[in-house]
């Protein structure tokens, strides 16, 4: 069942680099801030969206922009899983996306080594 009142997949992610990129400019050039702190306000700016499947991929695109540079992108992975299984399993999750989300966020999902 498709929700027409949360954001796509492409528009969230385009809205987390967006803010991550602003915080790389805005706080980490100019006022020092480690990678982890960037990607904290990031994940800050997005915590309890309104959608539990919003939340997730904001999650998974975090995760990726974390690439497991930092010691937290472990507790980020069991969060993600942790949610996926709460929601009814990536096939569920899958399944309540659009053909294009379900695509895009898979191959990302994939990618991550989130799923086989």
């Amino acid at each position: 069942m498709q929700d027409t009142e949360r954001e796509t997949y492409m528009t969230l992610k385009k809205r987390v680099l967006s803010i991550y990129f602003h915080f790389c400019r805005t706080r980490a050039v100019l006022s020092g801030w480690r990678h982890s702190a960037v990607l904290g306000g990031v994940e800050y700016e997005f915590d309890c969206a309104s959608n539990p499947i919003e939340q997730i991929m904001t999650d998974v695109v975090c995760l990726g922009l974390g690439a497991n540079w930092h010691p937290e992108a472990k507790n980020t992975r069991s969060s993600v899983q942790s949610q996926i299984d709460t929601y009814g399993g990536w096939e569920v999750l899958l399944s309540d996306l659009t053909e294009e989300e379900a695509k895009l966020l898979r191959h990302d999902l994939k990618s991550l080594k989130l799923i086989a």
